[in-house]
């Protein structure tokens, strides 16, 4: 990304204040490390509006505040809009990126019968298939992030748990059901030993045998969530936001769904409160006789 000349345009032609620009540049450093994570091979012309939610999603995940997602937005559109002007791109993918009023505005979820539908489809009866199956059952299951899922080890799978390593090499136990033990066993055994290289010790390899990538996980969610459901956002992220919402909407206490997520705090944890209130509010609308 063409950043700096960005900033040289603005702190010299618009005479935009160093504060300013320096805003500008944070902003937008950030984003170019967002993208050299999950999409390092992405060019400046091939971001698109879905990236730019992932991106968001990805923000709200971390607990950002909606002011400091909105401004980095509006620094995004910015720098899009000076590329357009310089011809260097023909469209601005941040132009109809809706700044979230609050943080329930960015998160969208599956419904169960959403989820039943996803784990029904056929998966193709390959390593590639089965891998793939079982990542988006350990990202709702466990209700694990992406690079969570990426990093499980075969060492970190016991009898009715996983061993995860979350953000800030915080680690956490997360349970799972014991059919899901089984799955994993049966696909270490039957599919894991097909591909190329076995000296890799992570659960989820490639074909030939290297440790799964950002791009990976987030092109087989879409692709697969796309089969089952029309939300705006299908990356891996809306699995672990539905199970959470799940969770919650069956009477799980807070506390223990910040404990599974691997929460710092619990504020991060109370926007499925605010999700749930809605649905609440939808039903009540729906269902009494005098809701409207």
């Amino acid at each position: 990304m063409d950043i700096d000349s960005f900033l040289d345009y603005l702190l010299h032609e618009r005479r935009y204040s160093a504060h300013t620009v320096t805003a500008y540049k944070n902003d937008l450093h950030q984003f170019a490390s967002f993208l050299s994570f999950f999409h390092p091979d992405i060019t400046q012309k091939e971001i698109n509006r879905h990236i730019i939610r992932d991106w968001i999603v990805d923000m709200v995940d971390e607990n950002l505040s909606t002011r400091s997602i909105s401004r980095r937005i509006s620094a995004l559109n910015a720098f899009f809009s000076y590329l357009i002007r310089n011809g260097e791109i023909t469209n601005n993918p941040a132009a109809n990126i809706k700044k979230p009023k609050h943080a329930k505005d960015v998160i969208s979820v599956l419904t169960v019968k959403d989820i039943q539908n996803l784990f029904d489809l056929e998966f193709p009866y390959t390593y590639e298939g089965q891998r793939d199956r079982l990542m988006l059952d350990l990202l709702y299951s466990g209700g694990l992030r992406r690079d969570e899922v990426i990093n499980l080890t075969l060492d970190d799978v016991t009898s009715n748990s996983l061993k995860v390593t979350g953000k800030r090499n915080k680690v956490r136990m997360v349970p799972i059901r014991k059919q899901l033990v089984r799955e994993i066993k049966d696909f270490v055994n039957q599919w894991r030993s097909q591909v190329t290289d076995m000296s890799s010790n992570y659960l989820l390899l490639t074909n030939s045998g290297k440790k799964c990538y950002p791009k990976l996980v987030y092109n087989t969610a879409v692709y697969y969530i796309s089969l089952v459901s029309t939300v705006d956002y299908k990356g891996p992220h809306i699995l672990r936001h539905s199970m959470a919402t799940h969770l919650l909407d069956k009477g799980a206490d807070l506390n223990a769904i910040k404990e599974i997520l691997g929460h710092s705090s619990l504020s991060a944890t109370q926007v499925y409160t605010h999700m749930s209130v809605e649905k609440l509010k939808s039903v009540y609308k729906q269902a009494h006789p005098r809701g409207n």
